[in-house]
């Protein structure tokens, strides 16, 4: 009874926080944000009871298949975008950050994990949060890529936009992009240090050559290679966007397309 009650909570939360936000970026009202920043409060604690009933609770080990997977993503994402969004003037971003985190609350309660599949250790729980944060501040970054890229377009065909013309100028967006970056790529390279710290806790050996540690590896080599190229040759506009949503692409697959055809394709736990 508790997984569904808390589940469709976060979930009202989070979409009607994100409703307030697109009412006030298509020029309909303007959003109440100390209503939409207590809204998005009360989902964010929902879920994290709720992420700790169905994903932690199951000493020693830990429920860690792919919908609960997306579901601790969007939360760790849920919370960065609020912290970010108190310190910049980005929270229309929620408007698609936060329908997001709706449907994965929903999908985690509709399509749970059958049984846990990791057992819990220190090296696992270092390498979980470090990895989820990186993803959190990567997939901000994609967002931000995303609306950069329909501020450019704007710019450039002259054309009044009610909902782009209420963020920021392109060059602060821009800045903000490579800030996140620059923190998910830290955070992503301590995710993998942890990751062969687990797999010699786990294995006994530091590099395990499987898909999702090459396409992990490579996905911090994009990013690597982005930032290089922002400070050696300047990089920004369409490329900087462009290696974004490259590099989060593949580290998305590394992970969450491993766990897909484990799960789904293979019906594997």
């Amino acid at each position: 009874m508790l997984t569904p009650v808390l589940s469709l909570g976060a979930g009202v939360l989070y979409l009607s926080a994100g409703a307030l936000l697109i009412k006030h970026l298509w020029g309909s009202g303007l959003a109440n944000l100390r209503l939409v920043f207590a809204l998005m409060l009360v989902a964010i604690a929902a879920h994290s009871v709720l992420l700790d009933y169905t994903v932690f609770s199951h000493t020693p080990a830990i429920n860690f298949g792919l919908t609960n997977a997306a579901s601790l993503t969007a939360w760790i994402v849920t919370i960065i975008f609020l912290a970010t969004s108190l310190l910049k003037p980005v929270y229309e971003l929620g408007a698609l950050i936060l329908p997001v985190s709706a449907i994965s609350v929903i999908a985690a309660w509709l399509w749970p994990p059958v049984s846990p599949d990791t057992v819990r250790s220190t090296g696992l729980t270092v390498h979980l949060f470090l990895s989820l944060a990186a993803y959190g501040f990567l997939a901000l970054a994609v967002v931000q890529s995303i609306v950069m890229r329909l501020q450019d377009h704007r710019l450039r065909v002259h054309r009044e936009a009610s909902v782009l013309s209420k963020l920021p100028p392109l060059e602060s967006m821009e800045e903000l992009l490579f800030q996140l970056i620059g923190i998910g790529f830290v955070l992503l390279s301590l995710g993998l240090v942890s990751g062969f710290w687990f797999s010699i806790e786990k294995l006994g050996v530091a590099f395990v050559f499987d898909h999702h540690t090459v396409l992990s590896i490579l996905a911090w080599l994009i990013f690597g290679s982005l930032l290089l190229g922002r400070l050696r040759f300047g990089w920004r506009g369409k490329t900087a966007t462009r290696w974004t949503i490259g590099g989060f692409i593949v580290l998305l697959l590394g992970y969450f397309g491993w766990k897909f055809v484990l799960e789904v394709l293979l019906n594997r736990r």
